[in-house]
């Protein structure tokens, strides 16, 4: 489209002439042979212009993407910690159980060896009383007392020895 009136380019450098195209870049009127070093001077620094523009806004979306990974962070740390501390909870509620599971099983277990040792020593004290009468009738008694004791006592030693297998 040809545009009535001057040049802009040139008529900002002191010079005068017609213009024959508008430039919809540089919204400038511009007689394009006579101006043509100007233009694309002039479009090095609108170049350049747009160029720091674009870099400030690249800067200036670094900068939030930075503070965004900062905060990021923190919540990430955050979360981490909170499962951590549940994690913690869930282990001393399980160390809770399996100590009171133990303190149970123990008394269990203390109560059965006590019978166990009380059961033996009353064992212990039968066997003993057998003992000691076969002892004292081999010493003062005769062969047949000795051999009625040890017919008399069998089924008590037998059941002795049932209950020691136990």
């Amino acid at each position: 489209m040809a545009s009535k009136g001057q040049c802009d380019p040139c008529t900002e450098q002191g010079t005068s002439s017609p213009a024959v195209k508008f430039c919809s870049d540089c919204e400038e009127r511009t007689c394009f042979k006579e101006c043509k070093k100007f233009s694309s001077l002039k479009r090095y620094f609108r170049c350049n212009g747009q160029c720091f523009k674009t870099l400030t806004g690249l800067m200036d979306g670094t900068n939030n993407n930075i503070k965004k990974l900062e905060d990021d962070e923190q919540t990430i740390l955050r979360e981490l910690q909170n499962v951590k501390e549940n994690l913690v909870k869930q282990i001393d509620k399980l160390e809770e159980k399996v100590i009171k599971e133990l303190s149970s099983i123990k008394k269990e277990k203390e109560i059965k060896f006590k019978r166990n040792k009380t059961e033996i020593g009353e064992l212990k004290a039968k066997v003993q009383e057998i003992h000691e009468q076969v002892n004292f009738l081999k010493e003062h008694g005769s062969n047949s007392q000795l051999f009625w004791l040890c017919g008399n006592r069998r089924n008590k030693f037998n059941q002795l020895m049932f209950e020691l297998k136990r």
